[in-house]
């Protein structure tokens, strides 16, 4: 039985997926279910669909408690980065569980498989090495060692999202010396970079939002949105389709700034390879979507350079996206149900931010020496999100100052 529990999310959007995760937690005897969420960019390296703060009030409209602001520079990172600032957060909640969705719920084998992938003996260490010198891409090269020392893995075990996901949870487990128990739970859809609705109730987001990108209209995702997301969605028509393509112009700014200065290393997980590609090919950026395609390469996957884009033009520096921290900067709360509100009180070795105007104050105490930089990225971020949201559909958000948490009864 488990009382309080943990999920790493982004919600991008909320959809009836997400509502089974919580439903099943409570069926399980959760008093208490958190959410350690991506501000407005994801992991995938893009701009959240629709901002954090309407993300919240559909997380909590459909049974969650609490919701935290997963820091930028944890967002914004390699699956193995994101999964340990979600397990960081948690832990700092002192949750008892984490709750995450797997195409392979069989705890004992993904476990096994994390701690190989976090031990790399010799053996998987050599095998990893003779597939990427063999022209293998790393994930292809990992998955292809990963079953050569663990045949009993089911076909496909590491080409699901939420499979890899699920590893780096973990993984993270371990290396933060948590308490919590893992959860699996079966996801419930047709995967997480599927990009076709399905016959039922239950389409990934990236679905979703493909799927609005192309009719501008709600109503072919309907199924797939709990009622009251969906009404929210209609209430705030003006607020949500953000896309890549909406920053081509700032990313190109930040490219273009950053080879000037030759400084393009100095950010993100841009490594020399990848800068000199850079380097090469931006007389002939036109857009970022074609740039980055044009940057992909077999060691060099599509989704690093998305993130690393994003990253250059939040000023992220390296140190920060390739090292770990302890402890933890900040609990920045996003919304919760005011009957929750006394959970607060178990916090105690963690700043909990709730007010903006207090922040900077409370974090000049703060045992973590990067805690004011790691918030002032997630300023920069939301701030650059809401002038591009205006500029694209016109609507003019609340700034972090005065957005306020979202409370519901």
């Amino acid at each position: 039985m488990i009382k309080f529990t943990g999920i790493v999310a982004e919600y991008n959007p909320f959809h009836n997926g997400h509502k089974h995760q919580i439903e099943y937690l409570r069926s399980l005897g959760a008093e208490v279910v958190a959410v350690a969420m991506s501000g407005n960019f994801v992991q995938r390296g893009a701009p959240a669909w629709i901002d954090k703060y309407t993300r919240t009030q559909m997380a909590l409209s459909q049974g969650a408690d609490l919701v935290f602001e997963l820091p930028t520079v944890y967002a914004l990172s390699s699956a193995e980065h994101f999964a340990f600032g979600g397990i960081s957060l948690l832990n700092a909640l002192h949750m008892d569980s984490v709750c995450f969705g797997c195409e392979t719920p069989s705890l004992p084998l993904l476990d096994s498989a994390a701690k190989l992938l976090q031990k790399e003996p010799g053996n998987y260490r050599q095998t990893l090495q003779e597939h990427l010198k063999a022209g293998a891409s790393y994930p292809a090269a990992r998955e292809a060692a990963l079953r050569e020392n663990m045949p009993e893995l089911p076909p496909d075990f590491l080409s699901g999202a939420n499979n890899i996901l699920a590893l780096e949870y973990l993984k993270a487990l371990r290396s933060t010396h948590s308490t919590l128990t893992p959860v699996p739970i079966l996801r419930t859809d047709s995967g997480y970079h599927s990009t076709e609705l399905s016959d039922g109730t239950f389409s990934s987001a990236s679905a979703i939002r493909s799927s609005y990108k192309e009719t501008k209209s709600l109503k072919d995702v309907s199924r797939a949105l709990p009622e009251e997301v969906l009404t929210l969605l209609e209430d705030r028509s003006g607020r949500f389709g953000m896309e890549t393509a909406d920053f081509n112009t700032l990313l190109y700014y930040a490219l273009r700034r950053a080879v000037r200065k030759d400084t393009l290393t100095h950010y993100g997980d841009i490594g020399e390879e990848l800068a000199n590609r850079i380097e090469k090919s931006l007389a002939d950026y036109q857009n970022a979507e074609t740039f980055i395609l044009s940057l992909k390469r077999k060691n060099i996957t599509y989704s690093r350079i998305c993130r690393c884009l994003f990253q250059l033009l939040l000023e992220i520096p390296s140190e920060y996206v390739n090292g770990t921290s302890h402890p933890f900067p900040y609990l920045r709360l996003l919304g919760m149900r005011r009957s929750r509100s006394s959970y607060l009180r178990r916090i105690t070795e963690v700043p909990v931010l709730t007010k903006m105007a207090d922040a900077w104050d409370i974090l000049s105490d703060s045992p973590c020496p990067y805690a004011k930089d790691f918030l002032s990225f997630d300023l920069f971020a939301a701030d650059l999100y809401r002038q591009v949201l205006l500029q694209k559909t016109g609507t003019l958000i609340p700034d972090e100052y005065h957005a306020g948490i979202v409370i519901i009864d």
